[in-house]
């Protein structure tokens, strides 16, 4: 990850917590999600970011369900 330029951070939303991976911000940096397919993860992205972190700030994130995010399949109800 560090290679890459990412640190590994999570966020609470609605009290769920989600997992992501993010580079450096800079003012200049316009931002660029990355988001997995189906039964992936954010650690995906990894490989690829290395090429991106100079230009843009990243943000690969796990799926609520996937990965090291939440896995409460009732976020969504209410």
């Amino acid at each position: 990850m560090r290679q890459a330029g990412l640190v590994l951070k999570t966020v609470t939303v609605n009290g769920k917590t989600i997992s992501l991976l993010e580079s450096e911000r800079g003012e200049d940096k316009p931002i660029l999600v990355l988001v997995h397919g189906f039964g992936a993860s954010k650690e995906n992205w990894i490989r690829f970011s290395g090429y991106l972190t100079d230009d843009w700030h990243v943000v690969a994130m796990d799926l609520p369900g996937q990965g090291d995010s939440v896995k409460d399949f009732n976020l969504y109800r209410h």
